[in-house]
């Protein structure tokens, strides 16, 4: 049996007295043997016997059996076999398979961007082996290219190449940008898309790299406006978002979110992402499993005369909106 702080517990604290915050959120102060307490937490992110605690704080066990009781009665540290103190540890989350080699992510300059990397690290670990990243330049005012490099990720900022632009499967250099990650992209998700990236996408500007992919790829699309609310009930914007859907575009509805322009209001809206990397994950997963299988050849079933045939090689392109026939992703 060893001792091994619990992961999921905290101990913050100074020179006067420590905090200890359990599981449950639950907390309770110490202000006694707080130099015994920082060396336990320090050693105990290991798991530790009795003997290796003892030889570690040079102390007799009974000088802080009563400290640990404390510890462990508040789950701070938990006592149990090796094995079971080790499978605690949640491993880091990462595919079996990923449904994508790779993901072009649009970011645009929306607030919301400068807390788009943990979704991001999401998406390199549960949906796709690469994902690159482009930049728009106000996207630039929330989020810096160097700090998106730093987490592994290539960025493009330029509609024009540059010499050390390489393309990592065949070795050689990338003349066009925007054709180069349309064509390689088995998805292209625009997070946080702006009204303005909208405008452009819904008609078709091509001005910037976003949309210029955009225009060039056959993957599915995913577009995530996000705005405020009055902004989103603009009839122009509504008839950009409603365009992006006729062209085949999948557009997320705006998740729960704070606005940034009503600081005292403590009332959530329907107007950003959303309040979790996961509820964008589960969507993108969705959407993947709905592209495929609208891009099968559907076979007519009794009652109805003409079931239009929907390809991979077109899906993503101009096409009519569905009239009778609905599809539903439960």
């Amino acid at each position: 049996m060893m001792y091994m702080k619990n992961p999921r517990a905290f101990v913050a604290g100074h020179s006067s007295g420590a905090v200890l915050i359990s599981p449950n959120g639950s907390s309770v102060c110490v202000r006694k043997k707080l130099g015994h307490l920082w060396a336990l937490m320090e050693l105990l992110r290991e798991p530790a016997s009795r003997e290796e605690i003892e030889q570690a704080l040079q102390v007799e066990f009974s000088e802080i059996e009563g400290l640990l009781g404390v510890l462990e009665q508040r789950e701070i540290v938990l006592f149990d076999e090796i094995e079971k103190l080790r499978a605690s540890i949640p491993p880091r989350p990462v595919a079996a398979s990923f449904p994508c080699k790779k993901v072009v992510v649009g970011i645009c300059g929306a607030v919301q961007a400068g807390l788009i990397i943990p979704l991001l690290v999401v998406l390199q670990r549960l949906i796709a082996q690469q994902v690159e990243i482009v930049l728009t330049d106000a996207a630039e005012n929330f989020v810096r290219p160097e700090l998106l490099s730093y987490f592994g990720f290539r960025v493009w900022t330029d509609m024009y190449a540059g010499a050390d632009r390489i393309d990592p499967e065949t070795g050689t250099r990338i003349n066009v940008p925007h054709i180069y990650l349309a064509r390689s992209a088995d998805l292209v998700l625009v997070i946080p898309a702006t009204a303005s990236t909208v405008q452009r996408l819904a008609t078709g500007a091509c001005s910037d790299l976003i949309s210029l992919t955009v225009s060039a790829t056959e993957a599915p699309v995913i577009v995530v406006p996000t705005m405020n609310r009055a902004m989103l009930k603009y009839a122009p914007v509504r008839k950009n978002i409603a365009e992006l859907r006729n062209c085949g575009i999948f557009v997320v509805e705006p998740g729960l979110g704070f606005e940034v322009s009503l600081e005292s209001d403590d009332q959530l809206h329907f107007c950003g992402i959303g309040l979790t990397d996961g509820t964008i994950v589960r969507a993108v997963m969705a959407i993947l499993t709905a592209h495929r299988e609208l891009a099968e050849t559907l076979e007519p079933s009794p009652g109805v005369d003409e079931i239009e045939t929907v390809k991979a090689s077109n899906f993503n392109k101009q096409r009519p909106a569905a009239s009778k026939d609905s599809i539903s992703i439960s």
